[in-house]
């Protein structure tokens, strides 16, 4: 589920995606610490009049979109590859949407989607007519929830605040989790109101979000720890060693065939944690063991897995909805091969990899990569770095600026 599209064979599901051999859905974990699947459930059996489990639900499927558009897993999208996957999903108003995200959206200016973030082009997705909830969420329950939270909260927020202020004040906030969400937890609250000023719309979606049981860290409230940055690049530059490796199999280069073939993923036991037992797609009986790679839905059974499946393979390049990004792989292959070899060496294809990845996943381009979200993150902290130091705005780095 953490893919655009489904692979081949794989057809959407209630809430997800299924294997179409299986008749059970792939098994889902929490989503930023709201059971989505669970609380779209509860919402849809009581006809969505209980906006405590419907906004619940929507907060858990915008947030599954979430981690499927960053197939990554960082917890972050590039503006650019963000905006290509929703012209995807049924964007029909591209010029409108950059000019929300220029001047409203994007407040920090860094072109990065954070979950935050995202919650806000969701809600604009319906309040300006960006699209239709229903290709933004094909599962008919998903968008029906989603648009009811959004249309409500619009509603609260201008009810209970103040109509010579802007924004709500602590204890306007405090009210509406009383009187609308009784079962919400008010204990995240005062994590937004540093100051006595009143919070817009955006920062009211987040606190509702972390009402309900989102977690303080996927809205950007609670930090963890940051390491060094020579730490994080020393790592970032170990995976992309393994990796250049895994691509050049022996080879001291690799070719554009190198990126775009087929990839082949060991298939390891099923977690534990799992709630629901998966089927073997392949006989359907229950599933032992499965594909680690959370974009791919093939489970086997200890017997098919005796008999010699112990593995599957994918292709990179199938589906209409990859056509685009392996035609963008191909542009960034040829722009970087300066020297017109037809092969990239190791920095060549860490240059590839800065280029591809301002608007495809990295785990496109490396499906067996052992930390793709590592890579994705390590690539933003040296853009960040690099336009720091690029004062002048002039795209090159001076001696003085890189000292």
């Amino acid at each position: 589920f953490f893919g655009l599209m489904p692979p081949p064979g794989v057809v959407p599901g209630r809430g997800g995606y299924r294997d179409a051999r299986s008749s059970k859905a792939r098994p889902r974990s929490l989503c930023f610490g709201i059971d989505a699947d669970l609380e779209l459930a509860a919402a849809s059996a009581g006809h969505f009049q209980d906006l405590g489990h419907t906004a619940r639900a929507a907060f858990g499927c915008a947030g599954q979109l979430f981690q499927a558009l960053d197939r990554d897993g960082c917890q972050v999208l590039p503006w650019k590859q963000c905006r290509q996957q929703l012209l995807i999903r049924g964007l029909k108003d591209p010029e409108q949407l950059d000019l929300l995200w220029a001047n409203n959206i994007d407040k920090d200016g860094d072109q990065k989607v954070s979950l935050a973030e995202f919650l806000v082009i969701v809600y604009m997705w319906g309040s300006r007519r960006l699209g239709s909830f229903k290709d933004l969420f094909p599962n008919p329950d998903q968008a029906n929830a989603v648009k009811l939270t959004m249309t409500s909260l619009e509603s609260c927020f201008v009810q209970y605040g103040n109509p010579d202020k802007k924004g709500l004040t602590q204890e306007q906030v405090m009210q509406f989790l009383r009187e609308r969400l009784p079962t919400a937890s008010t204990r995240t609250v005062q994590h937004f109101f540093r100051t006595p000023a009143p919070v817009s719309f955006s920062v009211f979606l987040q606190i509702v979000f972390t009402a309900l049981g989102g977690s303080l860290e996927a809205v950007g409230v609670a930090v963890k720890p940051r390491r060094s940055l020579i730490d994080h690049l020393t790592e970032l530059y170990n995976v992309l060693e393994y990796d250049f490796g895994q691509l050049a199999q022996q080879k001291s280069a690799i070719l554009l065939s190198d990126l775009l073939s087929e990839q082949e993923h060991k298939l390891v036991p099923c977690t534990p944690a799992e709630t629901v037992t998966p089927q073997c797609s392949i006989c359907e009986r229950d599933a032992e063991y499965a594909c680690p790679y959370t974009t791919c839905s093939m489970y086997v059974c200890s017997i098919c897995h005796q008999a010699g499946v112990i593995s599957h393979c994918t292709d990179t390049t199938s589906g209409k909805a990859n056509e685009a990004d392996v035609e963008w792989m191909r542009r960034v292959f040829a722009c970087v091969d300066q020297d017109k070899t037809g092969s990239l060496d190791f920095f060549e294809f860490v240059v590839s990899i800065f280029f591809a990845c301002d608007r495809i996943s990295y785990h496109m381009i490396v499906p067996s990569s052992r930390n793709a979200a590592l890579v994705k993150l390590g690539l933003i902290e040296i853009c960040n770095c690099y336009y720091r130091y690029d004062k002048d705005r002039s795209h090159t780095l001076t001696w003085e600026e890189v000292a």
